[in-house]
């Protein structure tokens, strides 16, 4: 798991992944949030 963890990390250090993973958990979120709204 940690190796896992770290490898999904790496590309966090470069400003593209760092955009991409927060467009990602931010997509993630808001797909929660409506899921919890409409239950």
């Amino acid at each position: 798991m940690g190796v896992k963890l770290a490898r999904m990390t790496q590309p966090l250090r470069s400003p593209t992944g760092f955009r991409l993973a927060f467009w990602i958990a931010s997509a993630f979120w808001l797909g929660l949030a409506i899921v919890l709204s409409l239950a």
